[in-house]
């Protein structure tokens, strides 16, 4: 995900209620790994998806965006990498906004079919669970490290230096 994209994850109410036995306000594991970890010593997360149908999402991804090529078979793919682009997998819906030129009508889409379809927006950045409510989802956009990127690249890559470590 580039600098400069908001990145939220469509997640199915009952899906975390059946892996958590209740709603919980942060998803475990999501957000919350050291950028050092390697990928093989990250905890697979569950399929919140299993055995809920995700078709009305992927419908709406296929209205929304243009298709576009998949680096896996396992995914559907939708719009640009770069800008705005939505990530259809069997266990997981990813999407990533473009906050140099924020898409309003995709992101009032996206909520109000994540709404419809029954689940939550999880955040990329800390895994915090929010309701599927547009004002919720607009505020966490604007207070995103994405959003302090595009304001002022040369303060947010400053006080970027500060919070990595070196060595």
């Amino acid at each position: 995900m580039a600098v400069w994209q908001f990145g939220l994850i469509v997640m199915p109410v009952a899906g975390i209620v059946r892996i958590h036995g209740r709603m919980i306000d942060v998803l475990p594991g999501d957000g919350d790994n050291a950028p050092e970890t390697s990928f093989d010593q990250i905890e697979l997360a569950p399929n919140y998806w299993e055995g809920i149908d995700n078709t009305q999402l992927t419908m709406l991804a296929n209205s929304l965006l243009p298709r576009a090529p998949s680096w896996s078979d396992a995914a559907t793919m939708y719009g640009d990498e770069k800008t705005d682009h939505i990530q259809i997998w069997d266990d997981s819906v990813h999407v990533r906004l473009d906050c140099r030129n924020v898409n309003a009508a995709l992101l009032a889409a996206v909520v109000a079919a994540a709404r419809d379809a029954h689940c939550c927006i999880v955040l990329c950045e800390g895994g915090r669970i929010l309701s599927p409510l547009l004002e919720c989802v607009t505020d966490a956009l604007q207070a995103s490290a994405a959003s302090r990127f595009v304001r002022n690249p040369r303060q947010f890559l400053a006080s970027a230096d500060r919070l990595v470590p070196r060595g």
